[in-house]
């Protein structure tokens, strides 16, 4: 009887623990949110995920960043290509609603490039934290 007792315990703490993790993911995530960089010593990259409402701030602000070369003209929000901003740094962007991925290859690219990119990636997190 005793053993029963510590198991069905030990099962009520695995089901209220499994049940709290969910309600933190949820209340983590609630505006589905979601930033991710990745790194390594030829490429940098973020992936985003987020509101489809936020999706016209963040390519606003990507091109007020890119300078002269508006990548997102006439208010189209998907892209699929690999583009240049003002400085001819080379950038891989994929925007669709609610979705950005950026990939820069650093061996395409100077420094002062990687540097800009990384710039323009951290404005872009702070964007997306913004009025959340």
């Amino acid at each position: 009887m005793r053993l029963q007792t510590i198991v069905l315990g030990l099962v009520a703490v695995i089901v209220i623990m499994v049940s709290c993790h969910t309600v933190f993911d949820r209340f983590a995530n609630h505006n589905g949110l979601s930033i991710s960089v990745n790194e390594s010593a030829h490429s940098y990259q973020l992936f985003a995920k987020f509101n489809r409402k936020r999706t016209k701030d963040v390519l606003q602000y990507i091109d007020e960043y890119a300078g002269n070369n508006s990548i997102f003209h006439s208010g189209n929000v998907e892209i699929d290509a690999c583009t240049y901003l003002e400085d001819q740094t080379r950038v891989y962007i994929y925007s669709h609603p609610g979705s950005l991925k950026i990939k820069f290859d650093k061996d395409e690219n100077s420094e002062e490039s990687y540097e800009k990119v990384k710039e323009m990636c951290e404005g872009i997190k702070d964007v997306l934290s913004q009025n959340q």
